[in-house]
């Protein structure tokens, strides 16, 4: 398209993209200035080509690393205006802590790695609630099994 926006793909458009995206620009900014194409056409040229594909991921793996330096930085270059740096920084720490829980997240799991954990709970029962508590244990181990073990948990007898 003459005097349009481009949207056929090229490695040096490709590179030029990733590049912005690495250096913390998002796609939007990035597809709104000149001579870039569309978000929809970059979007096209993830699906479309591997090797962008992966330059494009790994672009935005680069951006989360820069956006989490950014989180130190801001504070300490508010030039008086708190809010808009708390507001900058609570953005990024949303996103990131969304796009990488096991990194950013709130929750860390320091004990297993990513593996599921079993839950041991200990409940003392009188012994005439007994076979009413073992009933109700077979009926979950009964669900959990036509289920397909969804939940990651195992019902043990005692």
């Amino acid at each position: 398209m003459p005097g349009g926006r481009p949207s056929k793909y090229t490695v040096a458009l490709a590179d030029k993209i990733c590049e912005s995206l690495a250096f913390g620009k998002s796609l939007l900014k990035i597809c709104d200035m000149k001579g870039m194409p569309t978000y929809r056409s970059v979007m096209r040229w993830v699906i479309k080509h591997e090797e962008f594909c992966h330059k494009y991921e790994v672009a935005r793996k680069v951006q989360r690393e820069r956006w989490a330096d950014e989180i130190i930085d801001i504070p300490d270059d508010s030039r008086g205006d708190v809010q808009r740096a708390r507001l900058r920084v609570d953005s990024r720490k949303w996103v990131l802590a969304r796009l990488e829980p096991r990194k950013y997240g709130d929750k860390l799991d320091v004990a297993s790695g990513g593996e599921k954990l079993a839950l041991l709970l200990t409940v003392i029962v009188k012994p005439e609630k007994t076979a009413n508590i073992i009933e109700n244990a077979c009926m979950v181990e009964s669900w959990h099994g036509r289920c397909g073990g969804v939940l990651g948990s195992k019902v043990c007898y005692l």
